[in-house]
């Protein structure tokens, strides 16, 4: 996630005006925590060791997430609205619009009891998205510097669900693309490919842009548009 407040930088030092989106997976496996999340337990800090994870603190706010069977999509851009929540309900529309050409259908979070969740996906805001049975399944948090937003979110796909008993003491009510019907045959990266290809062709549908594969100093892979198309 360094890279992503670096692609940020390197943004805002174009202009302001490129619109970046990366994906990514976590190798080994993270316990990330939001910006504004300050305590961590003890216990998390005894199971990351246990079971060799990375611990990384989040440029974005929001709360703790366990990046394992999953996917994490950092957006780039231009900032279009002054209220957060305007950028939210503009951005996420990429999100509902590429999950709904898979047949997941996706809402607006509530924001019930978020500021006491230790988790992120235990609890929602309005900048999540949630599936039709209740569940979280998109959680989405947001960076503002000098006119343009760095958006985070993970996908959960196949989450591992001892290790989110274990931190969080609730492994089973995190929504999982895995459990529906139409993906139950198909491995984790095969699912990973499927969302990069619907949400990049959301992404330019809903934000008028053309995404052009780019190398960001030899090691990032990225999407970034020069300008909206």
């Amino acid at each position: 996630m360094a890279w992503d407040e670096q692609l940020l930088d390197w943004q805002i030092a174009q202009g302001g005006q490129d619109w970046i989106l990366r994906f990514y997976d976590w190798h080994p496996s993270a316990l990330s925590i939001g910006y504004h999340q300050r305590f961590v337990p003890p216990t998390w800090l005894e199971l990351v060791a246990e079971l060799q994870l990375d611990l990384v603190r989040r440029p974005s706010g929001g709360r703790a997430v366990l990046h394992s069977g999953s996917l994490t999509y950092a957006l780039i851009c231009p900032q279009m609205y002054s209220s957060r929540w305007a950028m939210y309900d503009y951005l996420c529309q990429f999100l509902c619009l590429g999950m709904s050409r898979l047949g997941i259908d996706l809402t607006f979070g509530a924001g019930k009891d978020y500021a006491h969740a230790d988790s992120c996906f235990h609890s929602h805001t309005r900048g999540d998205l949630i599936m039709a049975n209740g569940q979280k399944l998109i959680g989405n948090a947001q960076l503002y510097k000098q006119g343009s937003v760095l958006q985070h979110g993970t996908i959960m796909i196949c989450p591992h669900r001892e290790w989110l008993q274990r931190f969080f003491g609730d492994g089973r009510s995190i929504g999982a693309i895995a459990d529906l019907a139409q993906f139950a045959q198909q491995t984790l990266p095969e699912i990973q490919q499927s969302l990069i290809r619907a949400l990049t062709q959301s992404a330019e549908q809903h934000f008028l842009v053309e995404f052009k594969r780019t190398e960001f100093s030899q090691l990032v892979p990225c999407l970034i548009s020069p300008k909206p198309a």
